[in-house]
């Protein structure tokens, strides 16, 4: 038997069989009481019990099963039990079987097998897509001064636009890009500058975006030269102290990020 079997008796924990039960099984005092399933505790019945069930598919059954092994009472203490059993002695990777006081009523105790419960649906592969993208700017001139109109600063613009409707980003504004697509997009102008690179994570899709900085003009010839990049019809041009005022997407905010942190490399001389 495993060791701490009799101190646990008194909280409600009998043996019926081959399995490992609980008084009132689910009625009488026991009935109607929240049962708490966490991590630990979908871990020790599941091996408990050998579910062969996939996560979290099983779910739904591992509350039925955690509910028939409730207590009649000191319900609290209970699921603190089994939480601390869960973290302690019955542990996802080398779980300490010679101490836990149910291991003679586990069907998995001691076994090869016993870390591979529970059983969970292998993660899907992430789809990695890609892309190039562009940070079109222009100069913006500005008086200065009302008595110094000759003299102007130049404030930068930025060329943004609104995605369709449907898709990743619906509705969301963006720098222009080429389509996402899995195979590799040659693409090599010497108007533009490739700035590096950022990546983002969709639940389903890894995206990695191939940044370019160029100007407008340049831009402009690029597009008429035959380079499919994706034009919407809802553009405008926002400064570059403005974006705050927009809402705008976290991937957007990451080519943001890049390009003032490139501002702030030291240039070789």
């Amino acid at each position: 038997q495993g060791r701490g079997w009799q101190k646990n008796k008194k909280q409600g924990w009998q043996k019926q069989g081959q399995g490992l039960q609980m008084q009132g099984q689910g009625q009488g005092k026991g009935k109607g009481k929240a049962n708490v399933v966490d991590g630990n505790i979908e871990r020790i019945f599941s091996r408990v019990e050998k579910l062969e069930k996939l996560f979290p598919v099983a779910k739904t059954e591992l509350y039925e099963i955690a509910h028939k092994y409730l207590p009649k009472s000191r319900f609290g203490d209970y699921a603190q039990a089994l939480m601390d059993l869960g973290a302690t002695i019955c542990k996802p990777q080398k779980p300490k079987c010679g101490e836990c006081p149910i291991a003679d009523l586990c069907t998995l105790a001691f076994n090869e097998k016993v870390e591979n419960y529970p059983q969970k649906t292998p993660k899907r592969a992430k789809k990695q897509l890609k892309a190039h993208i562009f940070w079109v700017e222009k100069s913006q001139k500005t008086p200065k001064s009302a008595k110094m109109e000759q003299k102007t600063a130049s404030k930068a613009l930025v060329l943004m636009q609104k995605r369709p409707e449907k898709g990743l980003l619906g509705n969301m504004i963006e720098f222009p890009s080429t389509d996402w697509v899995e195979e590799n997009v040659e693409f090599n102008v010497t108007s533009a500058n490739n700035i590096g690179s950022v990546t983002h994570i969709f639940t389903h899709i890894k995206l990695v975006l191939q940044v370019w900085k160029i100007d407008e003009i340049s831009f402009q010839k690029m597009q008429a030269n035959g380079l499919n990049i994706n034009i919407y019809s809802e553009q405008k041009w926002v400064s570059v102290n403005e974006f705050e005022k927009h809402a705008i997407p976290s991937l957007m905010q990451k080519i943001i990020q890049l390009v003032e942190d490139k501002k702030q490399e030291p240039t070789l001389i």
